[in-house]
C-alpha cells in the first residue's frame, strides 16, 4: 500500500529488497535466456557449417536462435520475475515488439557490422580461432556474438522494466466510498 492509500499491481513494488530480487532473478534468467540463445545459435551454426556459413545464414541462424529465446523470457519474465497478472495479451505483444526493436538493432546490426569491421575493416576472418579449450574454439564471431548479449540483457530489461511489465496503481476505493458515505451523513445531518 502507498502513502495515497493505493496498491500496486504486486502489492510490494516499492519495497527495496523486492526490487533487488527482481534484479537478481532478470539477471539470472536473462543469463539463461542468453545461454538458450548462444546454445541455439552453435547448434545452428554447427549444423550450418559452422563460423565459415555465409551472412545470409548467419542471420538467419541469429533470426530462429533469438526467437526460442524471446519464448523462454517471455515465459520466465512474466512468470518469476516481474510476477504479472497484467493482461497477458497486451504484456506478450509488448515483449515481442520490444525484443524484434533489439532484434533488429543489436542482434541483426550490431552483429553484422561488428563482423564487416572485422572483415572488411581489419581483413580479419570471422572464423578466425581466438581459443580453443578441450576441443571447444571460440572465433571472433562467437566473441561478437556474447558481447551483443550483454547489450542485448541489459535493453531488454530498460524495455521490460519501464514499458512491459509495469506496476499498475490499483486505487483503494473501500476508503473512497467510505469518505463518500461520511460526507452524505454530514450534510443529511445539518439539513
Amino acid at each position: 500500500m502507498t502513502k495515497n492509500g493505493s496498491l500496486t499491481q504486486s502489492g510490494n513494488s516499492e519495497n527495496p529488497h523486492s526490487r533487488i530480487r527482481e534484479i537478481i532473478l532478470y539477471i539470472f534468467f536473462g543469463g539463461l535466456t542468453t545461454l538458450v540463445n548462444l546454445i541455439t545459435y552453435r547448434s545452428l551454426s554447427y549444423i550450418a557449417g559452422g563460423p565459415a556459413m555465409a551472412i545470409s545464414i548467419f542471420v538467419v541462424i541469429n533470426v530462429i536462435s533469438w526467437t526460442v529465446a524471446v519464448t523462454f523470457a517471455y515465459i520466465v519474465n512474466r512468470v518469476f520475475v516481474f510476477k504479472s497478472s497484467g493482461n497477458p495479451f497486451r504484456e506478450l505483444v509488448s515483449f515481442v515488439a520490444a525484443r524484434i526493436v533489439t532484434l533488429i538493432a543489436f542482434e541483426i546490426g550490431l552483429s553484422v557490422l561488428m563482423v564487416v569491421i572485422l572483415e572488411r575493416g581489419f581483413d580479419i576472418p570471422k572464423q578466425t580461432e581466438l581459443l580453443n579449450f578441450f576441443g571447444f574454439s571460440i572465433s571472433w564471431v562467437d566473441l561478437i556474438k556474447i558481447g551483443v548479449q550483454v547489450c542485448v540483457v541489459i535493453a531488454n530489461y530498460l524495455f521490460s522494466k519501464i514499458f512491459i511489465f509495469k506496476k499498475v496503481a490499483v486505487s483503494d476505493t473501500s476508503s473512497e466510498v467510505i469518505d463518500t458515505q461520511k460526507e452524505a451523513d454530514s450534510i443529511g445531518a445539518s439539513k
